[in-house]
């Protein structure tokens, strides 16, 4: 399986991936591809994502040594990889950015290597496609600011149940969208569901673009209110919660039920006999045997500033000579400090449309 460099994924810009968004249903973004059909970021992982043709493909963007950035959901690679010369390249519109400022100080400038291969691919020009920077690190994103034709997200993997207004004006100042876990969705305790939170509605009132994932096919990641069964939740996160973006380890499963054409079961109005409808929350908990509980747990907290501002990125370091020694008593950390949540799946660690995660995301 081979791997993709990061020119390779925005070179070539194949019409058949993008389908005509409908009003009534969320963007179904990828995670490192179809990651939970083939191994992530592969190239089978890609071509699956694009045959079961997702709104968005994402990609999370790791540096190599010599400064070369490419798709990869950790910074830790696996054992020897075989790369393909004469493949297929891929689109991809979300990018993932994470850990800019540890490689900076290593002399790796990942957001410049994002945007020199986004402006080569004249995406900085782009009117019809839409691009999104995702990342963790509000610099980060400041930094793509001079790019207004993107859409910048700021990926939020901390569990919180609504935002403060400064943290909403904070986020303003520097993204468009939010990309926030499941966990800050719904209440759960036990499993069972007891109510959705006001993180959705309270991002959506700032006029944020908001995004939830990663999703997951594998019934024991569910709620029990969801019924073992992955499209009751993305009924529930579409048309309960109203979220923009859903982000995916499997785009097929959340297509085939919001495509009309293949399931009109999503579409509440045509008054079918059988519709998918969403959890309802605390409609199980009540049927648990008194007791069998643990006691539940506090809300969680509010959004505040300090999660969500960084310093300043430090300016990309000179690179130093491959075989200069290391200073006496400094660790090689460079695999665990890059590594990073790619799902949240991290899109070039900087955003969700498009999704092009620099190494700063998960």
């Amino acid at each position: 399986m081979g791997m993709y460099t990061l020119d390779d994924i925005v070179e070539l810009r194949p019409p058949q991936i993008w389908l005509n968004v409908q009003d009534t249903r969320p963007l179904i973004i990828t995670h490192n591809g179809a990651g939970g059909v083939f191994a992530g970021s592969t190239d089978l992982a890609y071509q699956e994502a694009i045959k079961d043709a997702a709104d968005i493909i994402d990609c999370s963007v790791q540096m190599s040594k010599d400064g070369v950035a490419f798709c990869m959901h950790s910074a830790d690679l696996p054992p020897p990889q075989t790369h393909e010369k004469n493949r297929s390249s891929i689109l991809v519109r979300d990018a993932r950015v994470q850990h800019a400022s540890y490689l900076a100080k290593r002399g790796l400038g990942v957001v410049e290597s994002v945007s020199s291969a986004l402006t080569k691919a004249g995406y900085d020009k782009e009117t019809k496609q839409q691009v999104f920077i995702q990342s963790d690190d509000s610099s980060v994103l400041s930094a793509f600011k001079k790019f207004p034709a993107f859409k910048r997200v700021l990926n939020l993997e901390m569990e919180f149940s609504g935002a403060s207004q400064p943290s909403l004006d904070d986020i303003k100042k520097f993204a468009d969208g939010v990309r926030i876990h499941r966990s800050s969705v719904a209440q759960i305790t036990g499993y069972f569901m007891t109510r959705f939170t006001d993180t959705v509605g309270s991002l959506q009132a700032a006029n944020l673009t908001v995004f939830i994932g990663v999703l997951k096919n594998e019934f024991m990641n569910l709620g029990f209110d969801y019924f073992a069964d992955p499209t009751v939740e993305i009924v529930t996160y579409s048309s309960a919660v109203m979220a923009d973006g859903l982000i995916t380890d499997y785009p097929a499963t959340a297509l085939q039920l919001h495509t009309s054409v293949r399931s009109p079961c999503s579409d509440m109005s045509l008054n079918l006999s059988y519709s998918i409808l969403p959890a309802q929350p605390g409609a199980l908990v009540h049927l648990a045997a008194p007791g069998a509980l643990a006691p539940a747990a506090g809300p969680a907290p509010l959004l505040e500033p300090k999660d969500v501002v960084d310093p300043p990125l430090p300016p990309v370091k000179a690179v130093i000579a491959a075989d200069a020694p290391a200073p006496k008593g400094t660790a090689d950390n460079t695999s665990s400090a890059a590594s990073f949540n790619a799902g949240k799946n991290s899109l070039l660690g900087a955003g969700i449309v498009a999704l092009l995660s620099l190494s700063f995301l998960h």
